[in-house]
């Protein structure tokens, strides 16, 4: 008999997601874990990125209150302050999830673990300990959940090291100058623009360079433009259309020279960053010695089970490429845990909100005006429901009146399409869109949803009034 019934190599947001969905069902499990609890995603990515952006936020809205003259004015963040506070919270989230783990009786092992044989009806998993010695676990099943990690992009007049990963921006001892903010990546621009962002509201002078044509060019063009319009306000520059072609000097300073629609033209760049340069991490895994299946920028290849080609193997999350989204990494693991126990599940990611946590918020969940209309959906008759947060008394007791609601349904049968948010605490506000999306309520039911007043749901519910037949 093998030693667990499910081992979990990583315990990031796919791995012990998945360790807890299979410790529910009564499996025996083992999560291997060679950094901390939570991977990335409390390390070096969304946890810290949020709480930072947090400070941002809070800071702004009392620097509002001392315009105001309600509070005395609290001046600039402190950097180094916050990291301090972003250190100590992301702490305690990676400690509360090795307090679940252990509640769960999940055992967690510390150190690399390498696939060792597939013998039988078991896998064999062969770890380093972190503190010495070795050891080897058999499985009935295992899940590869190891994540992905930065590989920043190689520029002209750079040195390989010359680019920095969101790790290394949250290690430095004091904001750069300035700093060129490179877009793409798998979360599209989100971490690009919550970076440049944060960077901005802590004193850096900050340029976002994006090659597509559009701060947005997957999201609603509409509220990406009003997006831009506010983070431009906030002193970011936004360039699109934009190549990096060299770096100089002018006056003791590094600038970037970049290509741009309008010209060729210079940024300051005391520092280069690309927060979202991942790539699925698997390496030291031995999954040579398996003969896995490998795709698209080495990525390990599933099914909508998480099923890989190797029996008893299965993996979830970043390391399978795709979104590389927690959110969507946290499913993918239950799924894949479900299907190793002998379930049949499948994977299911139609309705995934998707979130920058900039000031103000945007959110989005299904598709845009523009896609709707176009694409496979030619020829569809949408309708379109808009409810500006100016006539939003929640809004305005928040001081932030400025952003918008737009709901996208179909004129014939009333499915919600698509809904789209500006405005603040967006990223908590598209939940409903997400479960009225997931339970296929039309436009209908969300106009007739009655909401506590004041509050900002309404504006979801009066979207959904405007988008109605008249």
């Amino acid at each position: 008999m093998p030693d667990f019934d499910l081992v979990v190599i990583g315990s990031g947001p796919a791995g012990y997601s998945a360790a807890l969905r299979a410790a529910e069902l009564g499996a025996g499990v083992a999560v291997v874990e060679h950094q901390s609890a939570g991977g990335n995603c409390v390390r070096f990515n969304c946890v810290p990125s949020n709480i930072l952006l947090d400070t941002v936020r809070a800071t702004l809205e009392s620097q509002a209150l001392g315009l105001q003259g309600i509070l005395p004015s609290t001046g600039e963040p402190s950097f180094s302050r916050a990291l301090a506070r972003q250190a100590h919270l992301a702490a305690g989230v990676e400690t509360g999830i090795r307090n679940l783990l252990a509640s769960r009786r999940v055992r967690y092992v510390a150190g690399r673990a390498r696939l060792a044989q597939a013998g039988g009806s078991a896998l064999r998993v062969a770890v380093q300990l972190a503190e010495g010695g070795a050891e080897e676990l058999s499985a009935g099943a295992v899940i590869v959940a190891t994540g992905a990690r930065g590989v920043p992009p190689l520029l002209p007049g750079l040195p390989p090291d010359g680019v920095l990963t969101s790790d290394q921006l949250l290690t430095l001892p004091e904001p750069p100058p300035s700093l060129l903010v490179l877009g793409g990546g798998p979360a599209g621009l989100v971490f690009a623009l919550e970076y440049a962002f944060l960077f901005t509201a802590f004193g850096s002078r900050v340029t976002l360079a994006e090659a597509g044509p559009h701060i947005l060019p997957s999201e609603d063009s509409e509220l990406a433009g009003y997006l831009a319009q506010s983070l431009e306000t906030a002193g970011l520059r936004v360039l699109t259309g934009a190549q990096v072609k060299g770096f100089d000097e002018e006056g003791g300073e590094r600038r970037a020279l970049l290509s741009t629609p309008a010209g060729d033209t210079a940024v300051p760049a005391a520092a280069v960053a690309a927060p979202d340069c991942r790539q699925p991490y698997l390496e030291g895994l031995g999954l040579e010695t398996l003969d896995a299946h490998l795709g698209e920028n080495g990525a390990l290849t599933v099914d909508d089970g998480g099923a890989t080609s190797v029996p008893g193997l299965y993996a979830a999350g970043d390391c399978t490429g795709g979104m590389m989204l927690s959110h969507a990494a946290i499913q993918e693991g239950r799924v894949a845990a479900e299907s190793a126990l002998g379930r049949k599940s499948r994977l299911d990611l139609r309705a995934v909100p998707r979130c920058i946590h900039t000031h103000p918020e945007y959110a989005a969940v299904g598709l845009s005006d523009q896609s709707a209309r176009g694409g496979r959906a030619a020829g569809r008759r949408v309708r379109v429901g808009l409810a500006d947060l100016s006539a939003n008394a929640r809004a305005a007791a928040l001081g932030q009146p400025e952003g918008v609601v737009k709901l996208v349904a179909d004129a014939r049968t009333g499915e919600i399409l698509g809904v789209h948010i500006l405005g603040p605490q967006a990223s908590e506000l598209i939940g409903q869109a997400v479960l009225a999306m997931r339970l296929e309520a039309t436009v209908y039911d969300l106009a007739a949803a009655v909401h506590w007043h004041p509050s900002l749901s309404e504006a979801l519910s009066e979207a959904a009034r405007r988008a109605l037949p008249t």
